[in-house]
């Protein structure tokens, strides 16, 4: 008989995902099979990660000192100087976004239906044990993406830090097991020649350390998964 085992599991988020990828909108839009049901689905012994990068996941309220202005609804933006100005101060492609994409209730709704959709393909609409959420604007984004989508898939972990990105975007982190520990920011102390673009390169986003505690019968390995790439 196997005695129960107390794994800690210590993750960390890098600053960019494992493997690149395209928005959840377009994966949805093609028509091919968004995942192989083989590589995807775990066994009792095992315990599934999964890396996912959601690509300006914003909420649709600003925060405080973040350059985030792109995504906020229109009818908040014609009413802001602040956002009217900041748009000016932008390249022409990000200015045009800038100025007229709607970040609205409706459209962040339906980034959070395929943005679970995406989640659901793995484990047998089960979601992964852990996951990696990268480009996430705040903790209230990331809680919100769990309440409207994931509520029934046993997520009792979520974990985002703010860090010194200018747009405000960080990792994060929604796990089925309990935390361990409290989490960590490590900020990457990255040295340049250039003065002006070490000041630039030190305002990026960190590495997110996360330690959760996983009982297994029998611990053998752990599975990847990843979201599909077109």
């Amino acid at each position: 008989m196997m005695s129960k085992t107390k794994f800690m599991l210590t993750l960390f988020a890098a600053l960019f995902s494992i493997i690149s990828c395209r928005s959840p909108s377009d994966s949805l839009k093609s028509n091919k099979t968004l995942t192989n049901p083989e590589l995807i689905s775990k066994k009792n012994d095992e315990v599934s990660l999964m890396t996912f990068n959601v690509e300006n996941l914003f909420d649709t309220e600003h925060d405080a000192n973040k350059e985030d202005f792109t995504y906020l609804p229109l009818s908040l933006k014609k009413n802001s100087t602040e956002v009217q100005n900041f748009c000016k101060t932008q390249k022409p492609h990000y200015q045009s976004e800038c100025f007229s994409m709607d970040w609205s209730p409706e459209v962040l709704k339906t980034k959070f239906k395929k943005i679970g959709q995406v989640i659901k393909s793995v484990d047998h609409g089960q979601g992964p044990d852990n996951l990696f959420l990268i480009e996430v604007e705040n903790e209230n984004v990331l809680r919100l993406l769990v309440k409207n989508e994931l509520s029934q898939l046993g997520y009792q972990t979520i974990v985002l830090i703010e860090g010194p990105d200018e747009r405000g975007i960080d990792p994060g982190f929604i796990s089925k097991f309990p935390l361990s520990g409290k989490p960590q920011l490590h900020i990457i102390p990255f040295k340049d020649l250039n003065e002006g673009e070490s000041k630039t390169a030190k305002k990026t986003r960190g590495i997110l350390e996360a330690s959760v505690l996983i009982w297994l019968a029998d611990f053998s390995h752990i599975r990847f998964a990843v979201p599909p790439t077109y």
